[in-house]
């Protein structure tokens, strides 16, 4: 018959956002690094990917991931643990991806910070040990800036004379070097 046709059709193609399956962010002591990691689940190999991730104390990173990415892989330090005074937190971490089509989905997580503790470096002056009645001892020392990396940490010093007196008590600079002085007259 020697007939032909001709004819067309149309499809929508609708983008299918990506997703953030399986994210963890490592336990860190503050001051030092974390590492969030997550799987990309993505039906397109084409794709590339931006990462905005929203970090304890709310710094915002953002990072690019090319086609055919399947993980992310991010570290940040962490500051402090908040709130300060205490022995370790949970900190929210958030990181929402988008794909170049503009899909974009959020997953949140945790990381475990801990406190660093500082050390106290005390020397005493004055009369050698043990002190005796009417006699003053001076307490002198500095909160060694490198034993605790929390930059956002304050610092009280209790010090307990021994001698059924109460405790003193002293706020100390959150400044380096952070020193610190108590003088104490045996009764």
């Amino acid at each position: 018959d020697g007939g032909a046709g001709s004819g067309s059709a149309s499809a929508a193609v609708v983008n299918v956002a990506p997703q953030l399956t399986g994210m963890a962010a490592s336990a860190a002591i503050e001051g030092h690094v974390t590492t969030l990691t997550g799987t990309i689940v993505e039906p397109s190999p084409r794709d590339t990917f931006t990462l905005q991730v929203t970090w304890p104390g709310g710094e915002v990173t953002s990072s690019s991931y090319p086609a055919g990415s399947t993980s992310i892989y991010e570290q940040r330090t962490v500051v402090d643990d908040d709130p300060t005074g205490t022995a370790a937190d949970d900190m929210l971490v958030t990181a929402t991806i988008t794909d170049d089509d503009a899909g974009s989905s959020t997953s949140r997580t945790t990381v475990h910070v801990s406190n660093d503790p500082p050390s106290a470096g005390p020397t005493f002056d004055g009369s050698p040990s043990p002190f005796h009645e009417g006699e003053t001892a001076t307490l002198r020392g500095t909160i060694d800036q490198w034993s605790d990396s929390g930059a956002a940490d304050t610092f009280t010093v209790e010090i307990d004379w021994a001698d059924g007196s109460p405790h003193e008590t002293l706020d100390v600079s959150a400044t380096p070097p952070r020193p610190y002085v108590a003088t104490h007259t045996y009764v």
